[in-house]
């Protein structure tokens, strides 16, 4: 059948011929219906008597309309028209049913077609490469991958670009041998193909591809890289004159670097690249989507990035150059690279390097609340914890040298990572366990329980020394895994060891320890695999690190540096403070900085970020806001309950120097002043079921704040009560009755318990709930009849439901983890008919049975976190209609990590 301008195609109204080749007819057509020139691919005779190719056909149509997003060529229709039936159309003899496909009609050129003027723009490189990169990551996320990525597939329309060409595409549960794709836009000039056991264009194919070895997601990402060089040079990444020399260069060489060519190449785009055409997929980026971020990151930089100087120009600055260009963020960066690479012997000439360390876009460095930044023991990379603006924190790794930035698979909700000696693994703790993760990406492996980590230091003799929960001795396993054993002798009056570190031989350790009493201010402490009894180093610090004869730790927001004598454990000389306002969080004494062997160090100033009270509506937007922002409690644990039209708010710092709970009234928007007590250890308030008072908990008790939960009047006028003198008690709920104040207390063996205090008994603290896992977040419903906690013992947190007060029923409420943020406690209906609670992926609420049949029903969402969706703190209590929350004012990942090479030179200067 030969069709010609004119011919029909149902509603479709053949126009002009696109292309011809092999696999195809590609025509331009008008879609009568819709008015729009759309672009139809015939199935060509020959093919449509083969059932091979036609589910071929079949199956690229089911592909592509899976996928929609706008660097995707989209697929409108797809039809079959019986021979003989196509007006305008010359039939032949024994002509097959037409088959064809219904595509966007793309304006524009190929990629291949604009290489033919020369090499791209950098620009247009960054730009076009991460759509692209953004299209194949769509795909992969749907179980798709292309397999033929190459310039003649990528189409440059006034949109952006268009991936074309899923035939070679497979579904990653199908096998391998399908044909040449049928989207593509054909064209009589065809590159060395190969048909049949290896498939692609032979020019972007990985070496996997080329073993005859099953594709993956990696293997579209090395043609990601062969299509990058090539846009930027314009030449292609591999050549040879015959097949054979042309796979041998892809299995066994690796190109020329792009600034090799194009002299202002970053530095940085080389590395992408260069990641991308890593010979095992192992070792290449683990996603598109990482690619993408990659190459924004780099467009971005912009004016900040600077142009990078020749290869030979860059090794011959001068040391009055080096210290000029420290001051440009993106340059600084790469020249540590090169003077890190360089080794710590040149490192001790120069004088200290600075440079800040911001994060993917879009990504919020978190706090130091469970787990400060960590240098490989290069001092090449930095692993810190990050939480994307939608979905679940995790790890990233940055590589110092090049900038670039990769989120480590399957490490989310880590804590506390640390490297081992030779940089190869990350370890961390996540649900319960403690974990590692090879450091060039691969499977999480467990090495042993640890029910709520503190921290973790992996020796250089193979066994790490962690803190598995938040009270008791440090422990030692083997990095291969195993049983742990108790490696520290805790006495009496000491509460908890953690935030453990190997001295260089790699039997000593130092660590932090706290007593049960004093000011709450931990101290570094030593001992070692064979003995077991600390020593005392110095007394108020946080948690230590050793480098180059020096012990840093953070005192009074300082991060300070003494002399460490190994041999003796002793300290010698006053302090020197190395940087000022060092993120610092008291309770779990952790500072936020980070030390290698070679001289480089990496901080983190306090990072305040404003926060107000608003009414959110039934979609998750914002509809009021409620009082002025300021720097509210951003801590966990501290709830702020809706209570007579009235919030409790813990102040924390920031720009207000007094940290005290403020009472907020809803309607007018005015707060008032509670509490006088301006001190880092209160904790928590709750309000009276009335609103009229107001329960507050000072568990830690830091300088003159006492150490006690009391009741005074929300006005913060009158006298206080005294519940529990001395101790350790966290304040969450105050049940509707007025009777029981609820909480949490820390005891050692079982970390966190619900606890209760009957007003009307004898005002002493009775365990609701124990276990060995954590119970945290009660919340009693207002009604009285049940008690809702967040627990740890499914290795995920859950809420729980319980009758109250009698707790002799249980059942679980949610189930794939929640959104641990802030305040994490669960809320409940005005008339206890439904729990709310937080995950990764919006709001959801489960129904609460009556007494004639109890428990909780199947959750259901409320609605899902979006862009429309303000970036929350944590969300509070509803009214019924609206729902109450604390939301950031202010855009994350303001202080980014800071970055100072040779940082002993400012010691002496």
């Amino acid at each position: 059948m030969v069709l010609k301008p004119g011919s029909r195609l149902g509603p479709y109204e053949i126009i002009a011929a696109i292309g011809a080749g092999g696999m195809g007819e590609v025509w331009k057509a008008r879609d009568s219906r819709l008015d729009r020139e759309v672009a139809v691919k015939i199935l060509p005779a020959r093919f449509a008597h083969n059932a091979q190719f036609l589910a071929r056909f079949e199956r690229e149509a089911k592909v592509i309309s899976s996928l929609n997003h706008p660097n995707v060529c989209v697929l409108h229709d797809v039809g079959m028209i019986p021979a003989g039936e196509v007006p305008g159309a010359v039939a032949e003899a024994g002509d097959p049913n037409l088959h064809y496909l219904v595509m966007e009609l793309v304006e524009g050129e190929s990629v291949g077609e604009r290489l033919k003027r020369g090499p791209m723009p950098l620009s247009e490189v960054l730009r076009i490469g991460a759509q692209v990169a953004e299209a194949l990551d769509a795909a992969h996320r749907k179980g798709i991958i292309h397999r033929d990525l190459k310039p003649d597939n990528v189409m440059l329309s006034r949109s952006g670009a268009k991936l074309l060409d899923f035939g070679l595409a497979r579904a990653a549960d199908e096998g391998s041998g399908v044909v040449e794709g049928l989207t593509s836009i054909p064209t009589e000039v065809k590159q060395i193909t190969m048909q049949g056991a290896i498939l692609g264009t032979f020019q972007y194919m990985a070496p996997e591809q080329l073993e005859g070895m099953e594709a993956g997601p990696r293997t579209d990402i090395f043609a990601l890289g062969t299509l990058l060089y090539e846009m930027a040079t314009g030449t292609k990444a591999f050549t040879g004159t015959t097949k054979t020399s042309l796979i041998a260069a892809i299995v066994s060489s690796q190109p020329q670097p792009v600034s090799s060519t194009i002299a202002s190449t970053p530095p940085a785009l080389d590395y992408v690249i260069r990641r991308c055409l890593e010979k095992h997929p192992d070792d290449r980026w683990q996603s598109a989507k990482d690619v993408a971020g990659q190459l924004r990151w780099i467009s971005e930089a912009g004016s900040q990035a600077g142009q990078a100087p020749a290869v030979a120009a860059r090794r011959r600055l001068d040391r009055r150059i080096l210290i000029g260009m420290a001051v440009a963020g993106w340059l600084a960066t790469a020249l540590l690279g090169w003077l890190l690479l360089s080794g710590p012997r040149v490192a001790e000439t120069r004088p200290p390097l600075r440079a800040e360390l911001l994060p993917p876009p879009g990504v919020e460095i978190s706090g130091v609340l469970n787990g400060t930044p960590v240098l490989d023991p290069a001092g090449t990379r930095v692993v810190f914890r990050g939480r994307p603006r939608e979905g679940a924190m995790r790890l990233y790794l940055r590589e110092i040298a090049t900038g670039g930035i990769r989120p480590l698979e399957n490490t989310e909700g880590a804590t506390f990572p640390f490297w081992s000696p030779d940089g190869r693994w990350i370890a961390f703790f996540a649900d319960g366990k403690l974990r590692k993760i090879p450091s060039a990406g691969g499977p999480v492996q467990i090495l042993c329980d640890a029910r709520d980590g503190r921290g973790g230091s992996w020796g250089s003799a193979g066994t790490i020394v962690f803190a598995p929960e938040i009270q008791g001795p440090l422990m030692q396993v083997s990095e291969g895994g195993g049983r742990p054993a108790v490696v520290t002798k805790i006495s009496d009056s000491t509460i908890t060891h953690r935030n453990p570190h190997f001295l260089p031989d790699g039997k000593s350790f130092l660590f932090t320890e706290r007593d049960s009493d004093g000011d709450a201010v931990g101290h570094i402490a030593m001992a070692s695999l064979s003995e077991p009894q600390p020593r005392l180093v110095v007394e108020q610090a946080s948690n230590p690190q050793y480098a180059g004869g020096y012990l840093l730790f953070v005192r009074d927001g300082n991060l300070v540096a003494m002399r460490l004598d190994l041999s003796t454990g002793k300290v010698e000389g006053s302090p020197t403070v190395v940087s000022e306002e060092i993120e610092y969080y008291n309770p779990r004494d952790l500072g936020s900085f980070t030390v290698s062997a070679t001289g480089c160090l990496v901080y983190r100033h306090h990072q305040w970020r404003k926060t107000q009270m608003a009414w959110l509506d039934a979609s998750g937007r914002k509809v009021e806001s409620i009082g002025d922002p300021g720097y509210y409690q951003t801590q966990i644990p501290a709830p702020t309950i809706l209570r007579g039209g009235r919030a409790a708010i813990l102040k924390n710092g920031g720009e207000d120097t007094d940290r005290d709970i403020w009472i907020m009234d809803l309607t007018r928007g005015q707060m008032v002043r509670s509490t006088f007590e301006n001190a880092d250890g209160l904790m928590s308030g709750v309000l009276s079921p009335d609103g009229n008072r107001l329960a507050v908990s000072a568990p830690a008790g830091v300088g003159a704040l006492r150490k006690a939960t009391w009741i005074q009047p929300a006005s913060g006028s009158g006298k206080q009560e005294t519940v529990l003198p001395e101790s350790p008690f966290y304040v969450q709920d105050w049940s509707s009755d007025g009777r029981y104040l609820i909480g949490i207390v820390q005891r050692s063996g079982t970390g966190f318990d619900v606890a209760w205090v009957d007003l009307k008994g004898a005002k002493s603290t009775e365990i609701l709930l124990g276990s060995r896992f954590n119970e945290t977040s009660p919340s009693t419903s207002p009604d009285g009849r049940w008690l809702a906690w967040i627990s740890n013992e499914s290795g995920k947190a859950e809420v729980y439901l319980t009758d109250f007060p009698a707790a002799t029923q249980k059942w679980q409420v949610s189930s794939g983890g929640l959104f641990i943020q802030g305040n994490s406690i669960p809320f409940w209906a005005p008339d206890g008919s439904k729990i709310y609670f937080s995950t990764t992926d919006g709001l959801m609420q489960a129904e609460i049975g009556s007494p004639a049949a109890p428990g909780p029903g199947k959750p259901s969402f409320v609605y899902h976190n979006g862009s429309d969706v303000p970036e929350l703190f944590s969300l509070l209590a509803t009214d019924g209609r609206r729902f109450l929350g604390m939301i950031y004012v202010e855009a994350g990942s303001v202080e980014p990590l800071r970055l100072v090479l040779n940082w002993k030179q400012a010691l002496q200067d």
